[in-house]
């Protein structure tokens, strides 16, 4: 498991080519959180605390999935509910 250090993952790909590279739940999070505040996002500022809110419960959605057709369904209902905001 890794944050987003990209020199650690390409490391860690050539060392280890059939293991898979598990994101940090935490780094995951907090680089949501930080695109979501930034105006290109489409939901900075205090009148869109509500919809950032909304969107971190879906990724943690998302997280929580047990099979692969439930992350695909999420995910369809993830775009569908947010599909005004296109940078999300």
């Amino acid at each position: 498991m890794v944050d987003k250090d990209f020199a650690e993952i390409n490391a860690l790909q050539k060392v280890f080519p059939e293991s898979a590279i598990l994101l940090c739940w935490y780094h995951v999070l907090q680089a949501v959180n930080r695109w979501l505040s930034k105006s290109e996002s489409g939901v900075h500022g205090l009148s869109n605390t509500q919809k950032r809110n909304e969107i971190i419960s879906f990724f943690c959605k998302l997280k929580a999935c047990t099979s692969e057709d439930d992350f695909k369904a999420t995910s369809a209902e993830f775009c569908q509910t947010f599909k005004q905001y296109p940078l999300v």
